[in-house]
Order: C-alpha cells, then structure tokens, then sequence
C-alpha cells in the first residue's frame, strides 16, 4: 500500500508539475490526500483534496473526508454544514459521520438514536467504537462492540480498540485478558 501511495503522489505531482490534468479515482485522491496529512504535509493534503472535490464535487465518500477534514481543524461548524449538503443520505459512513457531529455539539442521546436507528449490518462496529473512542466514550465503544461485534472478536482492530476502552475505563483484568 505504502509503494502504491508513493507512486500515486510521485505520478500527481509530475503531472501537476507540467500543469496537466490529473485522473485518478476519487478513492485514490482521498487516499494520496491521508497519506500527505500523515506525512506532515498538510497544505499538499489539502491541496490534493482540493482538487479532488473539484474533479468529483458529487462525490459522497470525498465531502465525507472533507467533513472529516474539518473536524480535525477544529471547524465543527463547516463539517456540520457540509454534512448537511451531503445528498446520499443512505450510507453508514455518513450516519457515522452525523453521529459523529452530534455527539461534537453535546447531544449525545441524538447520536446514539441515530446510530440505534440504523440497520447494524450498515454499520461497521469497529468504525463505531473508533468514534466512540476518538470522543472520549470507551463506555460506549465498549457497549457497542459487545452488542455488534459478533465474528469480529479475533480481529486485531477490535481487540486493540476494545483493550484500549478497557484501559481507559480502569478495567485492567478485561484488558489483560484479552491480551492471552
């Protein structure tokens, strides 16, 4: 994946360079753009995602890493309003996304009717107790991958994410255990 990523920006930035057009799949401009924002190179990662949302402004799964994008700067109030613009109302990413602006403006029993209305299969509980971790509620990521997580328990991401809310809550001897 990493060799991938690097021929991706090596291909956008010659290409760039010349002041041509790039083509690339909006999943790899998203991807090409994480990989910059990883990489501590912010402004080429926003310059990237940029142009991303200029070649596919439709694109749901791009306004959603805009959205999240927002997030990160701290600029809750363009994420919300970005959400808001989103058409494609029907994917789990975004209910998590909305889910995930609910709980940042504190009305945390929203987000949970939100996530509750859903069918679970939309929903990936791995990316749910992420959120609920990243927002400070291992009590819930917790909750939420004993409830959904069926067929997932030796998977490494949700072990480590439901070690960690073990951790976070002071419940050792569940972390411990898992980790045998």
């Amino acid at each position: 994946n990493e060799k991938r990523l690097n021929n991706l920006a090596r291909n956008y930035e010659a290409l760039r360079a010349k002041g041509e057009s790039v083509y690339m799949e909006p999943d790899d401009l998203a991807d090409l753009s994480l990989w910059y924002d990883n990489n501590h190179y912010p402004e080429k990662s926003d310059e990237v995602m940029d142009y991303a949302l200029s070649m596919y402004p439709n694109s749901t799964m791009l306004q959603i890493e805009q959205a999240y994008r927002y997030l990160d700067k701290g600029d809750l109030d363009s994420a919300i309003i970005l959400s808001n613009l989103i058409e494609d109302d029907m994917t789990g990413d975004l209910q998590l996304l909305k889910a995930r602006l609910l709980i940042e403006n504190e009305e945390y029993e929203k987000a949970d009717a939100l996530l509750n209305s859903f069918p679970p299969e939309d929903l990936d509980p791995i990316m749910v107790a992420n959120m609920y971790m990243e927002t400070h509620f291992p009590e819930k990521a917790i909750d939420w991958l004993k409830q959904h997580g069926q067929g997932l328990e030796e998977e490494e991401d949700y072990l480590s994410i439901l070690m960690n809310a073990y951790c976070y809550t002071g419940k050792y001897e569940e972390a411990i255990e898992l980790n045998r």
